[in-house]
């Protein structure tokens, strides 16, 4: 049994209220859940999906968001995936790098562990959960396309009639 890391009130820093980009900021944030699962991150979904409006909750994967979509007043609770960092290869479906992990990590595991790499950007410090659903476009995407291109599955927690559900 995992423990999906949890903080809310007092317990919220003020880099919990605020990214990579310091001109925006989530003033009201009320709550901070942190899986390091896959279940953990449905456990959360599960808890918020009462509480908060859709607008109200944010999906955060290294914090490098540009744009106020993230960070804003109208953001009451975030889902911080940067937990999620597991990875390995599994025999029917191929590699998997969990989307808590940021660029240079991917890099160093698909180049030391298993001999590889991927088109992705050149920013360390971007987390993939980001970066690879917004097409992942990096040094070498003019030769061997975007990151995505190279994404053959997902695993998405997603909510259907007031429930969530791992699929």
């Amino acid at each position: 049994m995992s423990i999906c890391l949890f903080r809310e009130g007092d317990a919220i820093t003020p880099s919990d209220r605020q990214g990579f980009d310091k001109r925006w900021s989530a003033p009201n944030l009320e709550r901070v859940y942190t899986p390091l699962t896959a279940e953990d991150a449905l456990n959360a979904a599960e808890n918020f999906i009462t509480m908060y409006k859709h607008d109200e909750v944010q999906i955060v994967s290294g914090r490098h968001c540009y744009e106020n979509f993230v960070y804003s007043s109208k953001t009451k609770c975030i889902v911080d995936v940067t937990g999620l960092r597991d990875f390995g290869l599994d025999k029917d479906k191929g590699y998997y790098i969990g989307t808590g992990n940021a660029n240079w990590d991917m890099y160093q595991i698909l180049n030391n562990v298993f001999g590889k790499t991927l088109p992705a950007g050149s920013c360390y410090s971007v987390g993939l959960g980001g970066h690879v659903t917004g097409g992942g476009y990096g040094l070498l995407s003019r030769l061997y396309g975007l990151t995505v291109d190279w994404l053959t599955g997902v695993s998405i927690v997603v909510i259907r009639n007031g429930k969530a559900e791992l699929i």
